[in-house]
């Protein structure tokens, strides 16, 4: 029933379907009260159910669409890093712009995944999320007296992978303002 007090008929489809990924994290996260857990919540792990109104889909396509989503919701997660604790949204523009922000680091991070994936023969992911994000953090520049500028952690294993896969190549040496301008018009991310 609607606010208007009309009827409305609902068609819902329950797909419930097990999947050895979730067991197997089951059984790790319960591992020590293993032993402990009754019979009953044992035989349920491992096991998801979808319910929806898309009542035409094929459950297979159902099954790929929930697993998509909850994939995209554990990277949002991992972009929004440490960030998220420090914030506080007051409002709906500041959570609109909390999420845009989300979802553009988020493709940023694919972009740099699918890079490195393809400069480390393909194999994907090469790096996850979480190890680019850290790798990032590392890079950064010391401003040295006269107008100096030295890059930090260019020598960091994560970081100099993603700089190969972008062709960028950094020597590690102390730059001027005019270095650092050359340098990023060598830039080519494309």
């Amino acid at each position: 029933t609607d606010e208007n007090g009309n009827a409305h008929t609902i068609k819902e489809k329950t797909v419930v379907y097990w999947d050895r990924n979730l067991y197997e994290s089951q059984i790790e996260e319960y591992l020590t009260v293993y032993n402990l857990l009754d019979e009953d919540f044992k035989r349920q792990m491992g096991y998801t159910g979808i319910i929806t109104s898309e009542v035409d889909f094929e459950d297979e396509k159902l099954i790929k669409i929930y697993n998509d989503l909850i994939k995209a919701e554990e990277q949002l997660g991992l972009t929004k890093g440490e960030l998220s604790l420090q914030t506080y949204l007051r409002n709906e523009e500041q959570a609109d712009g909390y999420f845009a922000i989300s979802v553009i680091a988020d493709f940023v991070l694919r972009i740099i995944q699918n890079k490195v994936s393809e400069k480390s023969g393909g194999f994907s992911p090469a790096m996850s999320f979480e190890e680019i994000r850290n790798a990032l953090n590392k890079w950064t520049v010391d401003t040295l007296p006269d107008k100096y500028y030295r890059f930090n952690n260019v020598d960091d294993k994560d970081l100099k992978l993603i700089l190969e896969a972008f062709g960028i190549n950094i020597p590690e040496k102390i730059y001027r303002l005019g270095d650092l301008k050359t340098i990023k018009q060598s830039f080519d991310i494309c």
